[in-house]
């Protein structure tokens, strides 16, 4: 899970009534303010780069968004999962741990 911070870039899922046209591509939103880790406050910008007015949002963490919510990048996504599995990851040089002296 990606912790919301204020600032941050996230997909906003519109409504079909949100949009000018239709198209499956989300709309630009950025987090302004966060009460939990799936309860934002954004402000989105629409396809033509137009301010939609604020909002409370769902952010949808491990799931797929429904209208209305919001969701990470998919880049956002790659970094985090790419932290993660470097943190677990245990090197090992010259048969020993890495920093680990040998002999001990």
């Amino acid at each position: 899970m990606i912790k919301p911070t204020i600032g941050r870039k996230v997909h906003y899922w519109p409504f079909p009534h949100e949009r000018a046209f239709e198209t499956s591509q989300p709309f630009d939103a950025t987090i302004c303010f966060v009460r939990g880790d799936t309860a934002i406050d954004v402000a989105i910008n629409n396809e033509f780069g137009n301010s939609m007015p604020g909002r409370p949002c769902t952010l949808a963490q491990d799931r797929a968004p429904v209208p209305g919510e919001c969701s990470w990048m998919e880049f956002q996504i790659g970094q985090a999962k790419a932290q993660a599995d470097s943190a677990v990851a245990v090197h090992v040089v010259g048969g020993t741990l890495a920093g680990e002296q040998p002999g001990g």
